[in-house]
């Protein structure tokens, strides 16, 4: 005979009534919230590297990107928000766009890529 304690009832109906919803099998990947790729708007030559300051905020929260690759820039990791991303290169003028959402689902947020094209002075 099993004896389970009124405890370990209680536990077992309540994983019981959780399972009236399907499974979402997550992962531990990190998951960037924006993804900004720089270029000339000129000749689509990429901007990366150290010479383009890319900038992110949503309220308090300001980041300054790393460069990935040769043109772009992820942050904001597994952060939903509403931010404003700020691009700047000498020789170029200032981008800016507000108001980007990242939202996130059961796991992870929902990357969104911005393309943002430098003018030349």
């Amino acid at each position: 005979m099993v004896r389970i304690s009124v405890a370990a009832s209680l536990g077992l109906a309540l994983l019981t009534s959780a399972c009236n919803s399907p499974l979402v099998a997550c992962n531990l990947n990190l998951v960037y919230g924006l993804t900004i790729v720089v270029t000339d708007s000129a000749t689509g030559v990429p901007l990366g590297g150290s010479e383009t300051i890319v900038e992110v905020r949503d309220g308090a929260y300001v980041d300054t990107l790393p460069p990935f690759g040769p043109s772009e820039y992820s942050g904001a990791g597994e952060r939903p928000g509403t931010y404003s991303v700020k691009v700047q290169r000498s020789g170029y003028r200032v981008w800016q766009r507000d108001d980007i959402r990242v939202r996130k689902d059961e796991c992870h947020v929902n990357n969104v890529r911005v393309e943002v094209r430098l003018q030349p002075l």
